[in-house]
């Protein structure tokens, strides 16, 4: 499910790394393509800017101590 993507884009941009690094695909466990796939539905639900740094809506929502770090509650979505 693509929530799960979410959490794990995010954590994957707070380490410090980009999308575009040549080892995002071993370091996300996807393949290229599922890689842009993140990137874009980061941008879709405001959790990462044009620039690909995570938003404050982003970050209120996903870190550990977020709002629903998850997604686990129906309602955030």
């Amino acid at each position: 499910m693509q929530e799960f993507w979410l959490k794990k884009g995010y954590d994957y941009v707070i380490s410090g790394k980009k999308f575009k690094d040549e080892d995002a695909v071993v370091r996300l466990g996807v393949g290229k393509n599922m890689v842009g796939a993140i990137r874009f539905w980061m941008k879709a639900f405001n959790i990462l800017t044009s620039d690909d740094e995570i938003t404050d809506f982003g970050q209120r929502l996903l870190a550990d101590d977020g709002w629903d770090p998850y997604l686990e509650d129906q309602g955030t979505l």
